[in-house]
């Protein structure tokens, strides 16, 4: 095989996998607003709740995410893997501001997370959950944060 005809294929061969990894590069990147997870609303059917979620926010399971927020520990000490990420900062008392489970979200990090009073962006793979046994509407696992 000639130089020319080598370089050439490989040249081929970048531009086929690069092709593919652009698409996941960009779906990595899509960021979520915390307006559109309060399109969620709940009805009483034969003495239960349930919710009923916006398609937008239906459409968001299993997605790679983006969304920033506010870290709220749920364990003493440093070094957070499983959290709290809101939509405003707590100043320790979450239901004070009128805010409920639509404007918060549990964060699994893949590394420790330490506390910070300022905002941190959150990437991950986003759960929607319609029966959560902890009251929780959103999840995020496979997480990385970023201050």
């Amino acid at each position: 095989m000639t130089h020319a005809k080598l370089c050439s294929t490989f040249l081929s061969l970048v531009l086929i996998v690069g092709a593919f990894a652009i698409p996941q590069q960009a779906a990595a990147q899509q960021a979520i607003s915390w307006d559109t997870l309060a399109e969620v609303d709940y009805e009483q059917v034969e003495r239960q709740w349930v919710l009923n979620f916006s398609d937008d926010v239906k459409a968001l399971d299993g997605d790679a995410v983006r969304i920033e927020g506010f870290i709220m520990p749920i364990e003493v000490g440093g070094g957070q893997r499983t959290f709290l990420l809101t939509r405003n900062p707590s100043q320790g008392c979450f239901f004070c501001d009128n805010e409920g489970p639509e404007s918060m979200i549990e964060v699994h990090a893949e590394h420790d997370t330490d506390f910070t009073y300022d905002a941190v962006a959150v990437q991950g793979t986003m759960h929607v959950l319609e029966n959560d046994d902890m009251g929780l509407y959103y999840r995020i696992t496979e997480a990385r944060v970023q201050e």
